[in-house]
């Protein structure tokens, strides 16, 4: 049973999606929330559902990541616990965490990013975000073509009727949903951090036609989007603070 995901104000989602870079025809909903799992935190409401893959790095040896054990690579390690100014654990004082997950960078050491190659172009991904931090970046790329791109401001800012989110704050993870429309997709997204560190876990991907959100509420976001290319088509990947 999928249970639906807990969504902000379409008026927020509106001013939030303002920040990506997106055709003119393309909408993309963020929710949050997702299922409990016991010491692992929280994941997607559709994980084990046929067409989605989950990756929750438990299988994974620890250490850098490497393309021959797994879709991801780059300045990225697989971690397990908190180790002050170096990485920490995402968790709630509801949902702990104890097992092995994502963090990046290893080191502010040249590109500071890591990358998940996904094996089938999607339009859903999902991921247990850790202390959501102004530099932590999600992009999401279709081939070499940029199609939305995120940070951990904007995702506060679209979390407003949830409880507050604060940087830096070890123990307020939150789950995160990000719904393409059914034309858009992606094959893989870059994790970007300028700072130490962007912590996540339980990824999952896939494809869905199911977006929880009234037709007309995809429609009012698509317009809006729409009129906020025309008039920054020249401007792409321009951030709005």
């Amino acid at each position: 049973m999928i249970r639906i995901a807990k969504f902000a104000s379409l008026t927020t989602a509106a001013a939030v999606l303002g920040a990506f870079s997106l055709s003119a025809s393309a909408a993309v909903v963020i929710s949050f929330g997702g299922t409990s799992i016991a010491n692992e935190g929280q994941t997607s409401n559709f994980a084990g559902l046929p067409g989605f893959v989950t990756y929750d790095f438990n299988a994974l040896p620890l250490g850098p990541l490497s393309p021959a054990t797994s879709p991801y690579s780059g300045n990225g390690q697989i971690v397990v616990g908190t180790v002050t100014g170096q990485y920490a654990a995402p968790t709630t004082p509801a949902d702990p965490n104890t097992s092995q997950y994502l963090s990046v960078p290893i080191a502010l050491q040249g590109q500071t990013e890591a990358e998940a190659n996904v094996l089938v172009r999607s339009n859903y991904f999902g991921l247990w975000w850790g202390s959501v931090d102004n530099y932590n970046t999600l992009s999401f790329f279709d081939g070499a073509n940029l199609v939305a791109t995120i940070d951990g401001a904007m995702v506060r800012t679209q979390a407003a009727a949830t409880p507050s989110l604060t940087p830096g704050a070890q123990d307020q993870a939150i789950y995160v949903n990000f719904q393409f429309d059914a034309g858009l997709g992606f094959d893989r997204v870059v994790f970007v951090s300028t700072d130490i560190a962007f912590e996540s876990d339980n990824h999952v991907y896939g494809n869905t036609s199911v977006i929880p959100v009234p037709a007309s509420g995809v429609l009012m976001l698509t317009g809006m989007l729409g009129m906020l290319f025309a008039a920054r088509r020249e401007r792409r990947n321009v951030q709005i603070a």
